[in-house]
């Protein structure tokens, strides 16, 4: 609950004292309505060996954490 409350204070702080022409603090603007289009990636076997090592890591890393818990 903490750390919302510090957002939302330090969001009305930038607002109101117009820190975003003032200093250098950007701010997001407009955010888009709605959902972005559902489109796949494109995949190929650069991508594809490139993600595999992590892949392998993360597999190993969970596979672990489950078997010292057991």
């Amino acid at each position: 609950f903490g750390p919302l409350v510090a957002v939302a204070i330090w969001a009305m702080v930038v607002g109101s004292l117009r820190w975003d022409s003032t200093n250098s603090v950007s701010i997001v603007g407009e955010i888009p309505a709605g959902l972005p289009s559902l489109r796949f990636p494109l995949v190929t076997w650069d991508r594809l060996f490139a993600l595999l090592p992590l892949a392998w890591i993360i597999t190993l890393v969970g596979f672990l954490e489950s078997f010292s818990v057991a």
